[in-house]
């Protein structure tokens, strides 16, 4: 008779544990990356009123968190909004960070390292640059959201995967295939 030691289950749980310590590291490292440079993409992104700029989500929800946001207007003494407006900038950064959008990524929840990551802006102005009139000073938000992706790619997804191109890795999630 072949009796199954206690060892073997309390190996299986230290297994279990590592795993899930794997998950919180890479989800960390993940989130990490992206909220950095999600804060650059706030910054560079252009502004008239700050409402392109304030606009901005990143995070794993999916559509559930979209539609949100931040109409700002110019007072009757005010300027338009230079590129990184501390004002604009933050309502981004703030609504984000308080939301938690990123938090189960953080937290190496499983169906957050899946399921992928939204970023998106649904101010009006958001493809055509801004609201108001065009500025030689500001590029358009597409401009800083194409750079943005690039800097992602570069620094959190290729480290991650160094035998795989992006196109490959795009083409492997469409697929559903397993590395």
């Amino acid at each position: 008779m072949i009796r199954v030691s206690a060892d073997l289950k309390a190996q299986a749980r230290f297994l279990g544990l590592v795993g899930q310590a794997l998950y919180q590291v890479a989800g960390t490292v993940i989130a990490d990356g992206i909220w950095e440079e999600f804060e650059q993409l706030v910054y560079e992104t252009a502004q008239y009123t700050g409402s392109t700029a304030a606009s901005w989500n990143v995070a794993t929800k999916g559509a559930g968190s979209h539609g949100q946001v931040a109409v700002m207007g110019l007072g009757p003494d005010q300027e338009p909004l230079q590129v990184g407006h501390s004002v604009a900038v933050m309502v981004a950064l703030n609504r984000n960070t308080m939301e938690g959008n990123l938090d189960d990524l953080r937290a190496g929840q499983k169906g957050a390292l899946t399921g992928g990551i939204n970023v998106w802006n649904e101010a009006p102005g958001a493809e055509v640059s801004q609201t108001g009139p065009l500025r030689s000073v500001n590029d358009s938000a597409i401009g800083s959201f194409d750079r943005f992706k690039a800097r992602v790619a570069e620094k959190v997804f290729l480290p991650l995967a160094q035998d795989y191109t992006v196109e490959q890795l795009v083409a492997m999630a469409k697929a559903g295939t397993k590395l």
